[in-house]
Parts: C-alpha cells; structure tokens; sequence
C-alpha cells in the first residue's frame, strides 16, 4: 500500500515532469536547470529556517520551563530573521513546484489561446510585485546600512544590525524575480496556441489510487 499524497496535483493538461524543486520540459531544458536550481537553493534555506525555528522554541520552552529563565532574544529572532526567511524564500519553491494554493475553476474553463493571454498577464503582475519587493527591501537595507541602524544597548531584542534582517526580502525577491521572469520570457517567445508555463501535467488514475 502505498503512501497518500498530501498534495493534490489538478490535471492542468502540461506535459512538464515534476521534479523535487520545479519541473523539467523538454523545451527549454536549460531555463528549467535554472529555474529549479534557484528553487531548490530557496527551498534549502527555508528549510534550515524551519528547523532553527523548531530548535529555538524547544529552548525556549526548556530555558523557561525546566530553568526558569526566559530567552528574551527567541522573540525578535523569531519575527526578524526565521519567519521572515521561511515566508519569502519558500515562497519562490512554492511557485515554482505549483505548491501554493490556487484557484483554477475558471482558468480551466478558458481557450488555449486565453489561457495563454491570462498567464502573461499573472506573470507580468507577479514580477511587478516581485520587483517592487526586491527595490523597495534593497532601498530599506541600505539605508540601515548606510545610516548603521541597530538594536540600542540594553535592549531584550536580538543585537544585530539592522540590515541583516531586512536583506531577507530584498535577496528572496531577486530569486522569485528571475525565476518568474523566465516564466513571462518562455509564454512570450512561445507560440501563442497554447500555455507553454503551464506545466503541471497532473496525476493518472492510477497514481491517485496509489
């Protein structure tokens, strides 16, 4: 008997092969090399954040319960630095996998050729979004950088310089910007019958029932 799926693969008719960190086509085989490298180094990342999140609240819990001796540092840590990378780094896999949550009942519905239009169009927003992100965070670290923000002395939180944790944003977003942006360059420089980006191929039966 095998093991269930946790994820649930809809049949969005690509002829991509899914892979641990993205998936691999046979078009352009090299932009996939990319595009799941860069997954699978943001997907590393977030992973090795959860597991320091995990780590440090089990201290905590220890240092609190056992020692009575709070770790007025986990909180900040926890805000600045851990959740932070979880959420934006594992954003970048989550996209690049099919992983996040996604409503595709109309999308569905639509013509190849409209289909093709709308996922130009997503794609065109997300990098939008993405770009301001990563403008908007690098502008936010440098000036912490440039002007030294830091935790004053004497302070619960964590004493760090400031841009160590706002470079989070700003680093994860270069990574999702090229990865979507390869995305909107193979939907533009394909032919237009179809959605080239895509590429969830989604399950057989009889891997369903596995």
């Amino acid at each position: 008997m095998g093991i269930p799926e946790t994820i649930v693969h809809t049949d969005s008719g690509g002829n991509a092969r899914i892979t641990l960190f993205g998936y691999e086509t046979a078009d352009h085989p090299r932009l996939d090399k990319v595009q799941n490298a860069m997954s699978g180094v943001c997907a590393w990342i977030a992973g090795i954040a959860t597991v320091l999140l995990t780590v440090l609240t089990a201290a905590s819990v220890i240092s609190r319960e056992l020692f009575s001796e709070p770790m007025a540092w986990n909180v900040s840590a926890t805000e600045k630095y851990l959740l932070p990378t979880i959420a934006f780094f594992g954003m970048v896999t989550a996209y690049r996998t099919a992983t996040h949550i996604a409503v595709t009942s109309i999308f569905d519905k639509l013509g190849s050729r409209v289909q093709k239009v709308a996922l130009v169009v997503i794609h065109v927003i997300v990098l939008l979004v993405l770009v301001a992100l990563l403008i908007g965070g690098g502008i936010m670290a440098l000036d912490a950088y440039r002007f030294g923000f830091h935790i004053l002395p004497g302070s619960a939180d964590l004493a760090t310089a400031d841009w160590t944790w706002r470079i989070i944003v700003p680093i994860s977003a270069l990574f999702g910007t090229v990865v979507v942006a390869l995305d909107l360059y193979r939907e533009i420089v394909t032919p237009w019958d179809r959605p080239y980006t895509n590429y969830e191929p989604g399950l057989s039966p009889g891997e369903e029932n596995s």
